[in-house]
């Protein structure tokens, strides 16, 4: 397993399909999260700009559902 920047190797925990130093877990976790969550909306609108343009978007849409039941299982 890599180091993380807390310098920590040894303690990761795999929470959903993303792994977490639990050494620093506050601090990490959010900075992760709070990343997560301003991608996905902007991803969300690029979507919706792209549907109001008669683009087919269902394909993304469905990703961006997976991803939305991605997040909300880190959030846990």
């Amino acid at each position: 397993m890599e180091k993380c920047e807390c310098g920590s190797s040894d303690d990761w925990k795999e929470v959903g399909s993303t792994w977490l130093c639990m050494a620093c877990k506050g601090t990490e976790y959010e900075n992760a999260m709070r990343g997560f969550k301003e991608g996905l909306e902007r991803m969300k609108r690029a979507e919706q700009a792209m549907s109001g343009m008669k683009v087919d978007t269902m394909s993304i849409r469905n990703l961006l559902d997976g991803l939305d039941k991605e997040v909300a299982k880190l959030g846990k």
